[in-house]
């Protein structure tokens, strides 16, 4: 009996071990189990821990230290859109019994959400402005949102959803610099020619509706107007939206490029300010030749001359072939254009084998007010020292009127239909040329 009890012990002792270990499995496998039923579940996307972002628009006041709120902005960054149930309050600091401040806003009283939108997607932004909407807690004339004081204050808003708070932050209205944006400047003409009229402009943005902006020039730094130190001001004209001072005629002394430094203030408190510098190009070639003498169309070269200043006064022997063109504009003085022609590649016509080039300008054909003939033979081109031959009475400072006529001896070879072009070239106070084609 004695060892049959040990024997019976002993079996019972590795059961025993059997049952843990079998034990232990099956919560192993038991746990394994709901670990991996569990990990299967969809995961939930990541999520902004930043989910809106709130920005104030602040203009500041004429002390410096604080301003008014022209606009409330709040953007929706992550998470699920919202309903037209949420709310947005917005409170004050300094001014919390404000009825702007006491009120609840709704998405549409933020431009979210109106009755063709119920919702408040990603990417929107929630916007209070300076204008009252429908609704607002605010009625005109007090500032909706914000307020004017000497006093910086603190914004607390908070968005709401379900009694349910999203979303909160305090901003300060702090003091803040606005600036005028410069955005063109110029001059009108660009290019304004010596002791000529011209005007100064600027468009600029963020002038107030109603007024309350000064635009300033100063002239000092034009040649002609260093004295004149104290600014003067510029006007604006709605039709154009620029802001312009004019320059008077005769004012201006050299050529060369110069600035007039501008400056826009507010007049009303608000502390608005910018500077610019409007660069003027003065020359004393500025007017385009083609903007006061054109040309009308040329006759056929089919005729030849007959004989030396016959049938026109330009005809340097017989058989030169010639052309005649009519001026139709004329406010230029004899000395004030030059005379070239060109072939169709923009080269000037070879006169050496062409013979001589003559011009003659003419009111009755044969009778010459003003003329240039090359000495030999060479290119078809009038120098800068003009005619070189006036008519009675006549010289460089003489006008140009459209009672003259233009007369050509392009030399001895027939050039009809080569594509010549007759190229009238602007001296002095023009610039530039204005052409005719040659048939």
């Amino acid at each position: 009996m004695g060892r049959r009890g040990r024997s019976l012990r002993s079996r019972r002792a590795v059961s025993e071990v059997i049952a843990t270990i079998l034990l232990l499995a099956l919560t192993v496998v038991l746990f394994s189990s709901i670990f991996a039923w569990v990990s299967a579940f969809p995961r939930p996307p990541a999520q902004n821990s930043n989910q809106f972002q709130a920005r104030l628009t602040v203009s500041p006041n004429g002390t410096g230290t604080g301003g008014f709120i022209t606009a409330i902005s709040i953007t929706h960054l992550a998470g699920p859109a919202l309903s037209s149930l949420t709310a947005v309050y917005v409170r004050s600091h300094y001014f919390p019994t404000s009825s702007q401040y006491t009120g609840t806003y709704t998405l549409a009283q933020g431009g979210v959400a109106p009755l063709s939108n119920t919702t408040w997607n990603l990417g929107q932004t929630w916007v209070l402005t300076s204008f009252v909407p429908a609704g607002s807690p605010c009625t005109a004339p007090c500032q909706p949102y914000a307020y004017y004081g000497s006093q910086p204050d603190i914004i607390s808003l908070f968005v709401y959803y379900d009694y349910q708070v999203l979303f909160s932050v305090s901003l300060s209205v702090a003091a803040t610099t606005q600036t005028y944006a410069f955005l063109a400047t110029g001059t009108s003409p660009v290019t304004p020619v010596i002791g000529g009229p011209f005007t100064i402009w600027a468009s600029i943005q963020g002038v107030f509706p109603g007024g309350g902006t000064s635009v300033k020039a100063t002239l000092s730094g034009l040649p002609g107007l260093s004295t004149d130190t104290t600014p003067v001001s510029m006007t604006y004209s709605a039709s154009t939206g620029l802001w312009s001072y004019a320059i008077a005629l005769g004012t201006t002394t050299a050529a060369g490029t110069y600035y007039v430094p501008v400056t826009a203030v507010t007049t009303s408190g608000y502390g608005w300010s910018g500077t610019t510098a409007i660069p003027v190009y003065i020359t004393p070639y500025s007017t385009l030749i083609g903007s006061v003498f054109t040309m009308g169309s040329p006759v056929a070269a089919a005729a030849k001359c007959t004989a030396a200043d016959a049938p026109l006064a330009a005809c340097q022997a017989a058989n030169d072939y010639y052309y005649k063109i009519t001026i139709t504009e004329s406010t230029v003085t004899f000395g004030q254009v030059l005379f070239e022609v060109l072939t169709s590649s923009r080269t000037v016509y070879d006169g050496t084998t062409h013979g001589a080039f003559a011009v003659a300008l003419s009111t009755t054909l044969t009778t010459v007010a003003a003329s240039y003939v090359t000495a030999t033979p060479f290119a078809m081109q009038m120098p800068s020292s003009s005619f070189t031959s006036y008519g009675s009475g006549l010289s460089g400072a003489s006008a140009l009127t459209t009672s003259y006529v233009i007369e050509l001896d392009v030399g001895t070879v027939n050039p009809t239909g080569t594509g010549l072009n007759l190229l009238v070239i602007g001296t002095g106070p023009y610039t530039s040329y204005t052409s005719v084609a040659l048939p």
